[in-house]
This record gives structure tokens, C-alpha cells and sequence, in this order.
């Protein structure tokens, strides 16, 4: 009520106050107007007479009237004074003005001497608008004072008494049975005691119908907690019968199954031979028949969960085509796949599951389809930025399906028909499960039909773009491991980190390529930039300090002759939008690290073209010839010179396995061991030295990340290095808080504050110091292990007399020459050292192998020294 009252209150001052403005406006411009007449004559007629001191005295009495706070008497032009001006230099306000001519007769003529201007100050009018409201607006609130009261008054007693009289009693309505604590007592006015009598009817009507409703609940509920007690218990009983029948059939079967491949490569003849294949058949349906009905226990618990990860669709059909072959036995039933050639080469998603609806809706088309063809196909419908729309689609030439029946084949333990079960077999799941994974995944399964021409399963699925890198390798990748595959390669590693330099040259070197290295891109420019220099590929790492990898690249093209010099960008960021990036500044190809030597080497020989080796001399010599062909064309390399040894033939690195307590202290330091040793090509020498350089370089990284004068773009860099370097050798704990600080110091492109940085890089050193210890442990069990063949070789035979000493003398020397240079030469010449002279050496020849074969030249150099003391004295 106040709020209201208040409210007109300033309503009426307002207009008041806007009326009483424009009628003080109005007064002050009259004022102004007659003013200016009344002297305008006068100061024509001064004017006219020029009488300059007259003009500026009866223009300063005008400037001294209260209400003017602006005089300026304009003349015309041909009057020598121009013009006379009094004013309040100190006033800036806004003003009210008035401008009249001046004019004078003479002869009978009416001559124009210019203009008077009169100007008031608005801070005038404001003060007679306050002057005049001040009494009105006394009168005005002490009148809605008054009303406010009286209509107050009225409203209590008639509206607010009754309705806080009936409030207080609803208060003490029991929640449970909607009734009042007392009877509600009438309240005055007719309409308060109709609203009374209303609620009292609706409040007992309400409690009939709660205490009606809590029977049935409470029944309901009895039986509820039976039922499920029940169904729990059935639960269980099925969970586990299905757990023993899995343990109780699978086991036997599986022995079955070996037995049965284990009699097949016996001796047998042909019939032998079929009933010993039918019966692996059998068992191997049986076996389907126990998968799906295990699957299908799995799906009604709901413990199935999606497993995303990076992989290859063309593998995936590979794989799905092995399997699927199995089906066909006889059959005269063509199995083919349509792949689109837009496919991606990587995307993110469950390949498990979705090969296993593949691989259901595949064996059963197989199944119902006596003669024609089986088309399994995978069609890109729609392409985005980082996904990809993909319809995946079995079709069949089989028997079809009525179209009364499309629907209840997705049912549960339920085929097409009686007779479909009795002539085909099966569970009646395969859809059942294919359906539901299919949901899970995000997409719809959908079939169409025509009887006895065929049917067409299809679903289409959302799937994000993946780094072709971060797909594992395939079981075979090692097949060819023994066998250099970049033979006569000629590259150049651009790199900022010692230890990704000792990676990529150890891996390359090991697959028969000539590695050189560079720090930065100026160190790679200038390599080069020498006149006939030969570079059959540059791996370029992307962020280095200085130069970053995109421009170096582009300045190496700039070089005469490098024009379409291939390079492959390195880039511990591996994400959709890094690889567009890179392609996007004219780079052959993008590599995320940590990369396998397989993917490292796949990337290369497809960058220069080289052709995949062939078995036999033809093969080989229709391989170069292809390469010939194909291959870009390299500028020649250097003439090698006289006094250049010839390279002795490399020693091949045994490939050693890690040891039980290795992989112990692998697991304790959160090692992915089997990842990281795929990468090094299985070579324990290589990662254990790999791994001693990163350990060496956490220490200088734990200083500088203490550092207080570490800059935001130098500890990006750490973070960025230590995140790579880590990833690649396997040791994700650092890797992971690594990447997650990285994304940290950078929010939306802006660096973060120099006090979060601190704490950000502070964090990071504190798990550099929490992980080393173990990570120290786990290297120095790898390097026993890489150490362990060589320590373990028979000594050969030493040359006897004078000129075996000297040759001996010579060859330390000349390893010792190695070792200084930091010359991979030195591994050759230690095991040269060894064969030859491991009898007079003795396990010395041993140790030194395998210390140069881990890259700890300063310990070699160290005991080749000592040998050479020895054979001096």
C-alpha cells in the first residue's frame, strides 16, 4: 500500500514538475524577448553614431540583469567594431537565447547594423521550477499521505484480518490426512465464509481419497517386494547357470576344437579329412550358438559398454572377410565388399562390436543364402570437419523375408518362422544383439526384403576422424622386422630434443636408412642448403623454440633444387586439426607422436615412392624398375671420397624380451612396456638407451620448470616436450599430466597468469620427482636385459702374435675415434672387436658391445680406453 501511494506521489511531482517547467521556460523567454526590444533601438542608434564605448557600456547594464547570463551584439559587416560580447566565462551549461535584428532609420531608410542575442542559463529555470514546486509538492504528499491511510484502514478490516484469520488456520492442516487440527470457525463476510465452506468439503473429500489410495499403495507395494525378491532371485539362479554352462561347455569345447585342428594336421586321408572338418564345423557353430546366448545375458544385465579407439575400416573388413570365408564352406555363394574410396583411413569408434553385428548380419545372410551373393559394403553419406556419416550394409540374394514378419525378427529368441528355425537353426538372437549394439552405438538398424529375391540390412553411424598413428599395430606387423625396408634412404631428422633425435635415428638406421640430425630449422637449412646435398625425405618436428616447423619447411623449399623436397611434420599434437594444419602448409604428411616404427615406416615409403620388397631377383629388379618409374626424382648424392672407409655390414640387433622382474618394475612406473618396445621395432638396446637419455634430460627439465623466470611460451614448451617425449616411451603417468598442464597454460588461446603458471609448472616437477625413481629402476632392469645376449656370447678366437696386437691396438683406436665423434660407426666396430678378438679380450669384449649397442658411449670410451693402456704397456 505504501509502495503504491509512494508511487502516485511521484507520478503527480513529475508532471507537476514538467508542467511548472515549461511555463518557467516560457516567462524566462519573454523576459528575454522584451528585454531585447527595449534596448535594441538604443543600441542601433549608439551603433550608428559609433560611439564604441557608449555600445560597450549598455551592453555590459544588459549582462548585469539576473536573469541574462549571455550578451552578444553581432555587427555587419562594414562596421569597423564587429561585435561586443558579456558573458560568465565560468558557465558551460546549456541556455536559453533570443536573437532580434538591429536596425536604424536614417533618410527615411531602414538600415540593418546586425543582430542582439540575449541568453539565459538553464541553472536559472531550474531554480524557479524548484522556487515555484516546493509548496505544491508539501501539499501533494501530506494528501496521499492521508488517503493512504484511510483506504489502509478499510483494507485491514475487510480483507487482510479475514484472510490472515483463515491462513492461520490452513497452518494446521496434517499433511498426512489433509484435515484441519480444529473445525474452521466462520469468518466474517459472506464471501470468506463460502471459500471456508468450500475448502472444509474439499479437505474431507481429499482425505477419503488418501486413505483410499494408501491402502492400495501399501498392497501394491507388498507385492512389489515380493515380485522382485522373486525376479532377484531367478536373477541370480540365471546368472549363475549362464557363468557355469560358459565355464562347464566352453572349456570342453575348446579342447575339442584344438584336438580336432591338432588331428587335421595329422596324417589322414581324405575321408578322415571331411569328418574331421565337419566335426571342427560343428563344434565351431556350437560354439557361436554359446557366444550369442552369453552375449544376450550380457545385454538384458546391461554390462555391455563401448570401447572407443582409433582403427583402420579397411582392416576391420579384412578381418571381417577371414571370418566370414569360414562360413561358406562349400557353398556357391560369392562374398563381396563395397567400399567407399572416401572411407577415412582412421576413425574413432567400437570396432569390436560393430565387426561383431558385421559378423552377425553377415553370417546370416550367409546362412539363408543357398546360391548368388553376399555384399557387405560401407558407404560415406555425409563429411564434417572432424566426422563422418557412415551407412554400413549387408544384402543378401537369399529367401527374403515376409514383410508381416520384418518387425518380430528383432525379437528375441524368435526367427521368421517355424519352419526357418527347423531348417536353419540358430538361437534367434543374432538380431536381437546386433539391434542393441547398433542402438549403442548410436545408430538404427533397419532391413528391407523381398521374398525369394533377398534382404538388405543397414545402419548408419556418427563416427569421429582419428589419427591413422594412434592405430595399433596389426599382429603381422613384425613379420618382415629382420628385412631393412628403407635401404639407400637418405633422410634428415629435424628435431629440438636429443632423446627424439636418438629415437628416430636408432629406429631409422635399424630399417637400413642414412639418418642425419639437426636442432632447429636453421641447423636444417643450412644442411640443406649445400650444393648437391642428397635428402630423400626431412621429418620435421613442428614445435621447436625460434623457428617452428612450418617455417623452416616452407624456407627449405625456398632452397634451389628443394622445391618438392618431401617432409613429413613430427608433432606430439596429433589431433584432426594438427594433421589439417599441416597438410594445409604444404607438408607430405603428419605423424602424431609417440609413433611405431611400422606406421613411421609406412608414412616414408609412401612419401618417396618406394616399392615394397619382393622375394627373388626378378621381383626385385621389376621393383626397381617400378620405383625407377615412380619415384620423384632426388638430387644425386656426393661422390664418396678416398679416404671415406667403407661401412662394414651392420650387425644385426637381437631382439631381446623383457625380463619378469622388468615388467614388475615396468608396471610400477605405470610403463606401457609392449607399446613402447613395439615403437623401437621390439629392440630393448634401443629403448634402454632411449630411456637413460630421457632420464637424463628430466633433470634439466625439473630445474628449468622451477625456474621463476620461466615465460609462458618456454613452459608450453616443456610441458610440450616432456608430453611427447614420455608418450613415446611409454611412461604415461608423465604423459598424461604432461598433456593435461599443456591444455592448462593455454585457456582459449590466452596464457595463463604468471602465479598459475608457477604452481601449474610446479605441479609438473613434483611428478618428475615422484616418477623418476621408479622409471630409473624399470631402465636400469632394461638395460641388464638389453646387456644379457652380449654378455652371454662365446669369445671368439684372438689373432696371435705382433700383428694381432697391432690390429687389436688399431681397432680400439679407431673405436675410441667413434666414440668421441659420437659416431654410430662405433656399434659396428664393437662387435667387429668382439668377433675378432673376443678370446684375448675376454667378457670386456662382451661389456663394451653392449654398452655402445645402449649408446652409453662415455662409459665405452671409458673401458676402450683403459684396453688401450693395457695393450700400450
Amino acid at each position: 500500500m505504501l509502495a503504491a501511494c509512494l508511487s502516485l506521489c511521484l507520478l503527480f511531482v513529475a508532471a507537476q514538475a514538467a508542467f511548472e517547467y515549461q511555463i518557467q521556460r516560457a516567462r524566462i523567454v519573454d523576459e528575454l524577448q522584451d528585454t531585447a526590444k527595449a534596448f535594441a533601438p538604443v543600441l542601433a542608434s549608439t551603433a550608428w553614431d559609433y560611439q564604441p564605448n557608449a555600445v560597450g557600456d549598455i551592453v555590459g547594464g544588459i549582462g548585469r540583469n539576473p536573469v541574462i547570463s549571455r550578451v552578444h551584439m553581432q555587427m555587419a559587416a562594414g562596421f569597423p567594431a564587429s561585435q561586443w560580447t558579456e558573458a560568465d566565462a565560468g558557465r558551460e551549461t546549456p541556455e536559453l537565447s533570443v536573437t532580434i535584428p538591429l536596425e536604424f532609420t536614417s533618410a527615411g531608410v531602414r538600415q540593418k547594423l546586425g543582430t542582439l542575442t540575449l541568453a539565459s542559463d538553464t541553472s536559472i529555470l531550474w531554480a524557479r521550477v524548484r522556487e515555484a514546486m516546493f509548496g505544491t509538492v508539501l501539499f501533494s504528499v501530506v494528501q496521499l499521505v492521508l488517503v493512504a491511510l484511510l483506504v489502509g484502514s478499510l483494507l485491514r478490516r475487510l480483507v487482510v484480518t479475514p484472510l490472515t484469520e483463515f491462513s492461520n488456520q490452513l497452518r494446521g492442516f496434517d499433511s498426512r490426512t489433509l484435515l484441519p487440527a480444529g473445525a474452521l470457525r466462520r469468518a466474517a463476510g459472506r464471501e470468506f465464509f463460502v471459500l471456508h465452506t468450500t475448502f472444509a468439503r474439499m479437505a474431507r473429500q481429499a482425505a477419503r481419497s488418501r486413505a483410499a489410495l494408501q491402502r492400495s499403495h501399501d498392497v501394491l507395494e507388498e507385492r512389489v517386494v515380493e515380485r522382485t525378491r522373486e525376479l532377484a532371485s531367478a536373477n541370480e539362479a540365471k546368472s549363475r547357470f549362464l557363468a557355469n554352462m560358459s565355464h562347464e561347455i566352453r572349456t570342453p569345447l575348446h579342447a575339442v576344437l584344438g584336438m580336432l585342428a591338432l588331428l587335421r594336421r595329422t596324417v589322414l586321408d581324405l575321408r578322415q579329412q571331411d569328418l574331421a572338418a565337419k566335426a571342427e564345423s560343428a563344434a565351431r557353430t556350437l560354439l557361436q550358438l554359446i557366444n550369442e546366448v552369453l552375449d544376450f545375458s550380457k545385454i538384458e544385465a546391461g554390462h555391455v559398454v563401448l570401447h572407443t579407439h582409433a582403427f583402420a575400416p579397411t582392416r576391420l573388413f579384412e578381418d571381417l572377410g577371414v571370418v566370414l570365408e569360414a562360413y561358406l564352406g562349400p557353398k556357391p555363394v560369392a562374398l563381396r565388399f563395397e567400399l567407399d574410396p572416401r572411407l577415412p583411413p582412421a576413425l574413432s569408434g567400437d570396432a569390436m562390436h560393430l565387426q561383431q553385428v558385421l559378423v552377425n548380419l553377415g553370417g546370416n545372410a550367409i546362412k539363408f543364402t543357398e546360391r548368388g551373393e553376399v555384399c557387405i559394403g560401407a558407404q560415406v553419406l555425409t563429411r564434417y570437419a572432424d566426422a563422418v556419416d557412415v551407412r554400413f550394409e549387408v544384402r543378401d540374394s537369399g529367401i527374403g523375408i515376409a514383410p508381416e514378419q520384418l518387425e518380430r525378427i528383432f525379437s528375441a529368441f524368435s526367427q521368421a518362422e517355424a519352419s526357418t528355425a527347423r531348417r536353419f537353426g540358430g538361437t534367434g538372437l543374432g538380431l536381437a544383439i546386433s539391434r542393441y549394439l547398433v542402438e549403442l552405438m548410436g545408430g538404427e538398424l533397419a532391413v528391407t526384403s523381398t521374398p525369394g529375391q533377398g534382404s538388405r540390412f543397414f545402419f548408419r553411424l556418427h563416427l569421429l576422424l582419428a589419427d591413422p598413428n594412434l592405430i595399433a599395430p596389426s599382429a603381422g606387423a613384425h613379420a618382415s622386422a629382420d628385412a631393412p625396408r628403407l635401404d639407400g634412404l637418405e633422410l634428415l631428422v629435424v628435431d629440438d630434443s636429443a632423446m627424439n633425435q636418438q629415437v628416430a635415428r636408432e629406429l631409422l638406421e635399424s630399417e637400413g636408412a642414412t639418418v642425419r640430425v639437426a636442432s632447429d630449422g636453421p641447423s636444417a637449412i643450412a644442411e640443406l642448403g649445400v650444393a648437391g646435398a642428397r635428402c630423400d625425405l626431412v621429418l620435421m618436428d613442428i614445435q621447436m623454440p625460434g623457428m617452428d616447423g612450418f617455417e623452416a619447411s616452407r624456407r627449405i623449399r625456398a632452397l634451389p633444387g628443394r622445391e618438392r623436397q618431401p617432409i613429413v611434420a613430427l608433432s606430439a599434437s596429433a589431433f584432426a586439426q594438427d594433421r589439417a594444419q599441416s597438410l594445409a602448409a604444404g607438408l607430405d604428411d603428419h605423424l602424431g607422436k609417440p609413433f611405431d616404427i611400422d606406421t613411421l615406416v609406412a608414412v616414408i615409403r609412401r612419401v618417396v615412392a618406394v616399392a615394397p620388397p619382393a622375394a627373388g631377383a626378378d621381383a626385385v629388379a621389376a621393383s626397381d624398375a617400378a620405383t625407377a618409374a615412380t619415384a620423384p626424382a632426388q638430387p644425386a648424392p656426393p661422390p664418396p671420397t678416398a679416404a671415406a672407409p667403407a661401412a662394414a655390414p651392420r650387425a644385426a640387433r637381437p631382439i631381446v624380451e623383457p625380463s619378469a622382474a622388468t615388467r614388475v618394475a615396468a608396471a610400477d612406473a605405470g610403463v606401457d612396456l609392449d607399446t613402447a618396445l613395439a615403437r623401437m621395432g621390439r629392440r630393448a638396446s634401443i629403448y634402454a638407451a632411449t630411456l637413460r637419455t630421457f632420464l637424463d634430460g628430466l633433470d634439466v627439465m625439473h630445474a628449468r620448470m622451477l625456474d621463476a623466470t620461466l615465460g609462458a611460451e618456454e613452459a608450453l614448451r616443456l610441458a610440450h616436450s616432456l608430453k611427447g617425449q614420455a608418450a613415446t616411451l611409454g611412461a604415461m603417468p608423465l604423459a598424461v599430466q604432461a598433456g593435461a598442464v599443456e591444455l592448462l597454460l593455454f585457456d582459449r588461446g590466452v596464457p595463463l597468469e604468471a602465479e598459475a603458471r608457477a604452481q601449474q609448472m610446479c605441479d609438473l616437477a613434483g611428478g618428475i620427482a615422484a616418477n623418476r625413481p621408479a622409471l630409473a629402476r624399470f631402465a636400469a632392469l632394461l638395460q641388464a636385459d638389453a646387456m644379457a645376449p652380449a654378455l652371454a656370447a662365446p669369445p671368439a678366437s684372438a689373432a696371435d702374435g705382433a700383428a694381432g696386437r697391432r690390429a687389436l691396438h688399431a681397432r680400439l683406436r679407431d673405436l675410441a675415434g667413434a666414440l668421441q665423434e659420437s659416431d654410430m660407426r662405433a656399434t659396428d666396430l664393437a662387435v667387429e672387436l668382439r668377433e675378432r678378438f673376443g678370446a684375448e679380450l675376454g667378457t670386456r669384449a662382451a661389456t663394451l658391445e653392449a654398452l655402445v649397442a645402449a649408446l652409453d658411449f662415455r662409459a665405452a670410451l671409458d673401458q676402450v680406453r683403459e684396453l688401450i693402456e693395457e695393450q700400450t704397456a
